[in-house]
């Protein structure tokens, strides 16, 4: 245990230079990471399996103030790779840098993740059962038990950081996709308390509640849920969405940029078919559906049924003739024929491996969706991480990305131009075009364009 300068410094002589693989006991399991402290820090020397803890906040230490931001200090900066189970939450709470996500070397490879909720012992089920209702029951655990299921953890880990092979996919998704989106649950949304008072029958603990992506469902397309909210599905007519407001009063609006017929727009980039980004591609389907020049605003919506039912059902018969079906048959069936031989695909930016680990009872069309899906938050999420850059030195944040969509708390003075260099950057070169809705709540937006 690091509890004085000499321990410090025994440390970092031990350490040097190499791997560590590092487990942070926050005080309240039942609060978001972003609305968490941390208890205790528990550190393997994964060379000499030799390991290190100091408490921060936990009731057992002895450990002055100074020697705390030390530790804290040289864990945030030190050039050590740092091998984490949950990078996201990791770095919302203490935000390292060389950080690597044992989950995703896990997931990308075997298509499993592990659950630190599945690890205790006798005294974290008894306190957990016991008190329940009650907060920041890891200070009332020894310090000594929280290392006993740091070891337990670490029994599991070990295999899996030895044995990783990191590729550009892991890469990608660990300094891209991982960080983007743990950025957006950090910042939280802003509620107006007393509609959800009225929803829920009790009043938020603040007036920022958080969301919470998982990164490693089925699909690899992200979910979010948190504390019974599902953030991804919220309700579009019930007023569920009224509640999000602006956290800049009347100096805030919430904007919603949202790609276009995204799904139908990435398979023109998949298949490089030619269309141009103001023809709108449900109204040019349905001319060819209905084979007439002019169509009527039913056809367009019965144009949209019909193409979602190529994309996941396959082509029908009747619409084979059309060069854009055509082209995304030949595509989907290029993808099927490459993934029985290798027992894998390629997603097509970011290359990650959809291997027949991840997708269970394969046909062509399925594993087209999971290419589809993939594409979808490659894209999006990536232009997402640029816009944050961008928006490194303004209040305008975005707070919440639902696949195709991305809500943003616009702080309506860094003016209408800036919302402008946001769709650029969102446009993929202007590959994918978007409509911006804006307005007071969540729930009550305006179609600007």
């Amino acid at each position: 245990m690091i509890e004085n300068n000499s321990d410090f410094d025994n440390f970092k002589s031990k350490i040097g230079g190499d791997d560590l693989f590092i487990h942070i006991i926050p005080i309240d399991n039942k609060l978001h990471s972003a609305d968490n402290k941390i208890s205790s820090i528990f550190i393997k020397h994964i060379k000499s399996n030799v390991t290190f803890y100091i408490s921060i906040n936990h009731p057992d230490s002895v450990a002055s103030i100074e020697l705390k931001t030390k530790m804290l200090q040289y864990l945030l900066y030190s050039l050590n790779v740092k091998w984490v189970v949950d990078k996201k939450s990791f770095i919302q709470l203490l935000n390292c840098k060389n950080i690597n996500d044992i989950n995703l070397v896990s997931y990308l490879s075997e298509n499993k993740i592990l659950k630190l909720t599945d690890y205790s012992t006798s005294a974290h089920d008894f306190l957990y059962r016991t008190f329940d209702i009650s907060g920041n029951l890891n200070q009332a655990i020894p310090i000594q038990k929280h290392l006993e299921l740091f070891e337990d953890i670490w029994s599991d880990v070990e295999t899996i950081i030895k044995s990783a092979s990191l590729d550009m996919a892991y890469f990608n998704i660990n300094n891209i996709i991982i960080p983007t989106l743990s950025n957006i649950e950090k910042r939280g949304m802003y509620v107006d308390r007393e509609l959800y008072y009225r929803q829920y029958s009790k009043y938020p603990s603040s007036d920022i509640i958080y969301s919470e992506y998982n990164l490693y469902t089925s699909t690899g397309r992200p979910s979010n849920k948190f504390n019974n909210i599902n953030f991804a599905a919220l309700n579009t007519t019930d007023g569920t969405r009224d509640k999000f407001i602006s956290r800049y009063g009347k100096d805030g609006k919430m904007v919603l940029i949202d790609y276009n017929a995204f799904h139908p727009r990435i398979i023109c980039y998949l298949t490089n078919y030619k269309l141009d980004n103001s023809v709108d591609i449900y109204q040019y389907l349905a001319k060819l559906y209905f084979q007439k020049q002019i169509v009527t605003v039913s056809e367009i919506k019965e144009s949209k049924k019909i193409t979602f039912r190529q994309l996941y059902g396959g082509i029908e018969d009747k619409y084979s003739h059309i060069k854009y079906l055509s082209k995304l048959k030949e595509y989907v069936f290029k993808q099927w024929e490459f993934f029985q031989s290798n027992g894998y695909v390629l997603t097509p930016i970011f290359n990650r491996r959809i291997t027949n680990k991840h997708i269970l009872e394969p046909n062509p069309y399925k594993l087209f969706n999971y290419i589809l899906q993939a594409f979808e938050g490659e894209v999006a999420i990536s232009r997402l991480k640029l816009v944050e850059e961008f928006l490194k030195n303004k209040k305008t944040m975005p707070v919440l990305y639902t696949y195709d969509s991305i809500l943003y708390d616009f702080y309506v003075p860094d003016g209408d131009e800036l919302l402008d260099q946001i769709i650029k950057i969102m446009t993929f070169n202007e590959m994918f075009p978007i409509k911006l809705f804006i307005g007071t709540s969540y729930g009550n937006l305006t179609q600007r364009y």
